[in-house]
C-alpha cells in the first residue's frame, strides 16, 4: 500500500510540475476562475490515482502497455472537446488546438511515468474473447453504439432541466447534429473500451468495473474545476451527468465485449514474465 501511494504521490508531482509549465508556456493570459486552484489538484489526484490502479492489471510493461494508457487518459478528454464543435459555450476557437496539446502532453507525461514505476501484476486469465465470428463483433459494437445514443440522451434529458437556464438563450445545434455527433463518438468510446479490454488481466467483473471507472474519471474529471466559460451549477450537474452515464455505459461495453476469463495465453505470460 505504501509503495502504491509513494508511486500515487511522484506522478501527481510530475503531473502538476508539467500541467503549472504548460499553463505558463501556453495558456498564458487566458482567465481563470475562483477556485479553480484546489480544485484542480482534486481532478489530478483522482486522475492519476484512476491510472496507477488501471496499470498493473494491463499486460507487460513498456511502450505497448504505456500506449494503452496514453490513449485511456488522452482519448477520452479529447472525444469531449468534439462536442465544443456544435455546442456553445463561449469558449474562443483559438484555445481549442492549444488545450488539446496540452491535453496530449499531460497524458503523454502520465501514461510515460505510470508504466515506469508500476510493476505489472501476477500473469492472470484473460477476459477477451479467443474467438468470435464477424457477425458477432458487428452486432455487439453497433448494439454498444446504439447503448451510447440512448445514454447519452437520456442523461440529458435526466440533466435538462438543472442546466436549462445556461443553455436556453443560446442557439443550439439541431437534433440530428447532435445524434450525428454522438453516434461518431459513441464508436471511439467503444474502440477505446475494446483496447483497455484486449489489454487486462484478471477477472471478469474487475475488467468491468475498469471499464467504467477509467471512461468516468478519465472523461469527468475535468468537470470538477471551475472554468470561465460555464456556471457552477450547469458543471456541477454536467458532472454528475457524464460521471454517471460514462461508468454505466464503460461497464456495459466492457461486459458486452468481453468473455468468463480464460487461461492467459503464452504470449501474454512471456510478454509479463520479460516485464
Amino acid at each position: 500500500m505504501m509503495r502504491k501511494l509513494g508511486i500515487w504521490a511522484a506522478v501527481f508531482v510530475a503531473y502538476e510540475l508539467t500541467d503549472m509549465l504548460l499553463a505558463l508556456v501556453l495558456l498564458r493570459g487566458t482567465p481563470s476562475a475562483p477556485g479553480a486552484m484546489p480544485a484542480s489538484l482534486l481532478a489530478n489526484a483522482i486522475f492519476v490515482a484512476a491510472a496507477v490502479v488501471i496499470a498493473p492489471r494491463l499486460t507487460g510493461r513498456g511502450l505497448r502497455r504505456a500506449l494503452t494508457l496514453f490513449a485511456l487518459l488522452v482519448v477520452p478528454r479529447v472525444n469531449n472537446f468534439v462536442e465544443l464543435l456544435i455546442f456553445p459555450l463561449d469558449l474562443q476557437a483559438r484555445l481549442i488546438p492549444t488545450l488539446l496539446l496540452k491535453v496530449g502532453l499531460l497524458s503523454a507525461v502520465v501514461a510515460a511515468a505510470v508504466d515506469a514505476l508500476v510493476n505489472p501484476g501476477p500473469a492472470q486469465p484473460t477476459c477477451w474473447p479467443v474467438r468470435r465470428g464477424v457477425a458477432g463483433w458487428l452486432a455487439r459494437v453497433l448494439s454498444c453504439d446504439l447503448a451510447y445514443v440512448v445514454v447519452y440522451i437520456t442523461a440529458g434529458m435526466i440533466v435538462w432541466p438543472y442546466v436549462r437556464p445556461f443553455y436556453e438563450n443560446r442557439v443550439m445545434p439541431a437534433m440530428g447534429t447532435i445524434l450525428s455527433m454522438q453516434v461518431l463518438r459513441g464508436l471511439v468510446f467503444v474502440a477505446l473500451l475494446a483496447w483497455l479490454a484486449h489489454e487486462l488481466r484478471g477477472a471478469r467483473w474487475v475488467t468491468i468495473l475498469l471499464g467504467g471507472l477509467a471512461l468516468s474519471v478519465f472523461a469527468a474529471s475535468d468537470l470538477l474545476v471551475p472554468n470561465p466559460f460555464m456556471p457552477d451549477f450547469a458543471r456541477w450537474a454536467h458532472l454528475c451527468e457524464v460521471g454517471t452515464s460514462n461508468f454505466l455505459f464503460g461497464a456495459f461495453v466492457t461486459w458486452m465485449l468481453t468473455t468468463k476469463a480464460q487461461a492467459a495465453t503464452s504470449g501474454a505470460l512471456t510478454d509479463r514474465a520479460a516485464a
